[in-house]
């Protein structure tokens, strides 16, 4: 069942409502949610989730993308093909717990990124 949401406050409580019926329809107690890490747009899903008290985990893309091609032996692209491929790796255990680093670490990563753009100009 594909579920397409917007990353924002209203899209996650659609999210809500559809893990709270998955998780009432099949009888289960828990749920993991995986996503690839693509650009910055995991980050406020990931921490969403885990103040909901859900565990968002993260599969490595690259291996996603071999995954792809193995799936149906073509390298094209789409969500539903992704999703399907993300899917299968968590059931099998191919993930990582996501880790947040302590706001200081964040805000100086940030500060070295924009020095190194500063300084390479």
């Amino acid at each position: 069942m594909p579920l397409e949401f917007g990353n924002h406050r209203e899209g996650f409580d659609l999210l809500e409502r559809w893990i709270q019926d998955l998780l009432k329809t099949y009888k289960l107690s828990s749920i993991i949610v995986g996503m690839e890490p693509s650009g910055h747009y995991w980050f406020s899903l990931a921490h969403w989730l885990l103040d909901q008290g859900i565990e968002p985990v993260l599969v490595n893309p690259h291996l996603v993308k071999k995954n792809k091609e193995n799936r149906d032996n073509t390298p094209s692209k789409s969500d539903h093909k992704d999703a399907l491929v993300i899917a299968d790796m968590v059931k099998n255990g191919y993930y990582s717990p996501v880790r947040f680093h302590p706001e200081e670490y964040e805000e100086l990563r940030i500060l070295m990124t924009n020095r190194e753009t500063v300084t390479c100009l």
